[in-house]
């Protein structure tokens, strides 16, 4: 099973962050496995800070939720499908040192507007099907020495992208 414990408060102060946030909630999970569909009722969660050693962001965790920037650790080695989709204004994403992650899944940041700019970590070698459908991308780059071998249908289908240089990898 998947256990998280929510440390935080609707307000938008916590005792660990000093920053004022509308809504922030700390991550712990007790066996460092992964955060899970228990977190898509939070819809009001606008910054999250995932604990290190996570490993799986489960399937749908913060589908529409408000989060406008996630930086994902380098421990966690799967990102679960649609678990970011429709997060209206997430704006940055950053993936952590030497990120593991192999598979950006299927609608992974679909319908995320606000998402102009991405840079495709090296470790990734497959960009699921619509894993950027309809978001707002306008730049997308790829680590020197990416995998990416694999783009799946329909990944940047509906974005605003003029131009990609696809990896020869690919």
């Amino acid at each position: 099973g998947h256990i998280g414990v929510l440390i935080g408060s609707a307000s938008g102060q916590t005792k660990h962050k000093q920053k004022n946030h509308k809504c922030f909630f700390h991550l712990f999970t007790p066996f460092h496995h992964s955060v899970s569909l228990f977190f898509v009722l939070l819809w009001r969660i606008s910054d999250v800070i995932f604990p290190d050693g996570l490993e799986i962001i489960g399937n749908n965790s913060f589908n529409g939720s408000a989060i406008t920037e996630v930086s994902i650790p380098e421990s966690v080695v799967t990102i679960g499908k649609a678990v970011f989709q429709c997060c209206t204004a997430l704006k940055n994403v950053i993936f952590d040192g030497e990120c593991k992650i192999e598979v950006i899944s299927g609608e992974a940041f679909a319908n995320c507007f606000m998402l102009e700019n991405i840079t495709i970590p090296k470790s990734v070698r497959n960009l699921d099907i619509s894993c950027f459908y309809n978001s707002g991308l306008k730049n997308i780059s790829f680590a020197d020495n990416n995998n990416v071998s694999e783009i799946g249908n329909y990944a940047f289908a509906y974005t605003p992208l003029s131009s990609i240089d696809i990896p020869k990898s690919v």
